[in-house]
């Protein structure tokens, strides 16, 4: 086979050429279109990247700024919570208060509606046994029932002990003291004898007497003498009723309020 060189050397000058005019008119702008069209991509893909970043980072902060609200949000919701608990209970202990007050005041109103009451129940018990008894013993003899109570008192004088009487003997040096007899009644001249008798027989003290007529003592007569006192009244006799009709009272009554 024969070769004919300068054809085939010809022909690989123009291969050579039409690779170079290929690259430089097509490929070279192939080539270069492709490298801006990497860089494109490549710039919008870290364009991408950062906004990706970026979104993320905001993201973050968001979740940040919202976990700091929900904190927020529950301390407030707490505060709230223990403010109201506080209110309520300032409000249920004023309100409790109230009420004891209320009940205390009534209680005490109620005790004081009881005295009265009692002092009234007494007074007036006092006055229709006073009268009873009068009539009784105007039906039964003739002597006066303020007989009877001088009588009584004198007797009273007569039974007491050594201990009952020595305060009043205690009395005996004292100077400028007068012995007050005080009774529901006038005393007769003979009264005021025999009691003045028997002051002296019994108590063995010697002071002027002074008599009052005191419509306090129910029924009675009572004797002062240096600041003690020695009494028999039909007063004496009631006061075992007001204590059962207060005992009665009481057992009605609530228990007092708790301060």
């Amino acid at each position: 086979m024969h070769i004919d060189w300068f054809i085939l050397f010809a022909q690989i000058v123009n291969f050579l050429i039409l690779v170079f005019l290929l690259k430089h008119f097509l490929f070279g702008r192939i080539i270069q279109a492709m490298d801006r069209r990497e860089e494109e991509i490549k710039s919008r893909w870290d364009e991408s990247e950062r906004m990706r970043h970026e979104a993320q980072q905001t993201a973050h902060e968001c979740d940040l700024r919202s976990q700091s609200l929900s904190d927020q949000a529950q301390e407030m919701l707490n505060k709230a919570r223990k403010a109201a608990e506080e209110e309520k209970e300032l409000l249920i202990s004023k309100a409790r208060n109230e009420v004891d007050q209320a009940q205390h005041r009534w209680y005490q109103t109620l005790l004081m509606e009881r005295k009265t009451f009692l002092e009234s129940l007494r007074r007036r018990s006092g006055l229709y046994v006073y009268e009873t008894v009068r009539k009784v013993l105007t039906d039964l003899a003739d002597s006066e029932l303020e007989d009877r109570i001088v009588q009584s008192f004198l007797n009273r004088i007569s039974s007491l002990d050594d201990d009952t009487l020595r305060p009043f003997h205690q009395t005996r040096k004292a100077k400028g003291v007068t012995i007050v007899i005080r009774s529901a009644f006038t005393l007769s001249p003979e009264h005021k004898d025999r009691i003045g008798k028997t002051v002296q027989e019994h108590m063995k003290v010697s002071f002027p007497i002074r008599y009052e007529v005191s419509p306090q003592i129910i029924s009675g007569i009572e004797l002062m003498l240096g600041g003690h006192k020695l009494s028999w009244s039909i007063d004496d006799y009631l006061e075992d009723l007001e204590e059962k009709f207060s005992q009665t009272l009481k057992e009605e009554l609530p228990s007092p309020p708790l301060s």
